[in-house]
């Protein structure tokens, strides 16, 4: 499998008549972004990456750290995402200069991703549980109009085994999500554009 910095490679030869400005970007945007994956997996110091790039190339080095730290702030599944999270803001902190502005975003960015966190793990089992009683009085109602069981019978089906019920949690889940992802990418967008 080809790492990000080969890829590019190939694509300055493919473009070919790319402009020299084109081809550094092309060149060193990529080795910012290896140097942010190096720095999230625990294998590199941000600081000394971006101390041993030439100052010519940094603003493309740190467009592509960048984005490889504000791809790794999401919503977490897990506490390694959520602990991933903060180092990924905490990288943002090496390569942002305007302190005010980024102190402001990320203390939203931690908000956020906090709340997300508390609220998921206390909330999705009776979120599950709500889910699963009214999909299943559906399928009762359902199942009295078409005359195959009587009212108040209990439902003869394993209503978590159905496609149908798993695509409602799944729109639970999304609905739930979207509480969170929507203000998260709003602030992840200002954080990449302060300087």
């Amino acid at each position: 499998m080809k790492n990000a910095y080969e890829k590019a490679m190939e694509r300055v030869e493919q473009i070919g008549n790319a402009s020299e400005e084109e081809t550094i970007r092309l060149t060193w945007m990529p080795k910012g972004q290896v140097a942010a994956a190096q720095y999230l997996n625990g294998q590199e110091e941000l600081q000394s990456s971006i101390d041993s790039c030439p100052k010519e190339m940094l603003p493309h080095f740190l467009e592509g750290i960048t984005k490889v730290l504000s791809q790794n702030i999401t919503l977490p599944n897990s506490q390694d995402d959520h602990s991933r999270g903060d180092l990924a803001i905490k990288g943002m902190s090496v390569i942002k200069k305007d302190t005010k502005a980024l102190e402001g975003i990320t203390s939203k960015i931690t908000y956020i991703l906090n709340t997300y966190m508390m609220y998921k793990n206390e909330k999705m089992k009776d979120m599950y549980e709500e889910t699963k009683t009214r999909f299943q009085n559906k399928v009762q109602e359902t199942l009295v109009q078409q005359g195959k069981i009587a009212p108040g019978t209990p439902v003869p089906i394993n209503i978590e085994a159905m496609p149908e019920f798993r695509q409602e949690w799944t729109n639970v889940l999304s609905q739930f999500d979207n509480q969170y992802s929507e203000p998260l990418n709003i602030e992840k967008e200002k954080l990449e554009k302060i300087s």
